[in-house]
């Protein structure tokens, strides 16, 4: 869905591979986690992440209805299932920071 609205999308498939990322020099405009991920929360990510790169802005995502973590920690959240354009005026607003 990112790539169809136009961005470039670095694809990992853990956290751990995420902030080997965020530790290179390598262009990141924004860091969009899922909440539930093996081995790590998306907040834990968001956490780590905001230590390598303070100004990054982060999306966090989320399918539980109930998790309230990401109004405490201050991050934007999308709750699944979202459609394109929710996630296109949530890119669109954090970009514009």
């Amino acid at each position: 869905m990112v790539e169809d609205i136009g961005h470039r999308a670095i694809e990992v498939h853990s956290a751990r591979q995420a902030l080997e990322v965020l530790r290179t020099a390598q262009t990141v405009d924004v860091l969009m986690t899922d909440q539930t991920m093996p081995g790590m929360t998306g907040l834990e990510l968001a956490q780590l992440a905001q230590e390598l790169r303070p100004e990054l802005p982060i999306l966090l995502v989320t399918g539980h209805g109930d998790f309230v973590g990401g109004e405490t920690t201050g991050l934007p959240r999308l709750s699944k299932p979202y459609h394109q354009t929710q996630l296109e005026a949530e890119l669109a607003r954090l970009l514009s920071r």
